[in-house]
């Protein structure tokens, strides 16, 4: 499961590029602000399923750098043809 910081892990990046970050439970994620409103899309919420494709899914490894929520990320598990 992933948790927004709610507004107190929320921060403009700056006047000029106004990127939200919001601090997860997993790791923080950079939106993007659309008609004052923070926005976030494709932030990672489970670990890759791989053969537990149709199982709940398990939390995500931890990361540190600030990951990219700008939109569906292509070559997720679900849209890979093999």
């Amino acid at each position: 499961m992933v948790a927004l910081g709610g507004f107190g892990g929320l921060a403009r990046a700056g006047t000029l590029d106004l990127q939200p970050i919001a601090l997860t439970t997993n790791g923080p994620v950079r939106g993007r602000f659309q008609d004052d409103v923070a926005v976030f899309k494709g932030v990672r919420y489970g670990a890759d399923t791989g053969p537990r494709r149709f199982m709940p899914p398990l939390v995500p490894m931890p990361w540190r750098e600030v990951a990219d929520a700008f939109g569906i990320r292509s070559g997720l598990a679900a849209t890979r043809r093999r």
